[in-house]
């Protein structure tokens, strides 16, 4: 039971962390561009947030 909560509490620590780090970065968060758009089939579709297309995103 001790290992479940170990458990429990360290995930909470990371999401923790990583919430007060976005809110001090107070930037969004950001996939990368043109991904989603070209899964769905919408080829050329720009990015939500940069406004790139894929053609314009390094591919490394």
């Amino acid at each position: 039971m001790i290992e479940l909560i170990g458990a429990f509490v360290l995930f909470a620590l990371a999401f923790l962390s990583i919430g007060i780090g976005m809110v001090i970065k107070k930037k969004p968060v950001a996939g990368s561009c043109g991904g989603l758009n070209n899964a769905l089939g919408e080829e050329g579709a720009p990015c939500t947030i940069c406004g790139r297309t894929s053609g314009g995103c390094d591919s490394s």
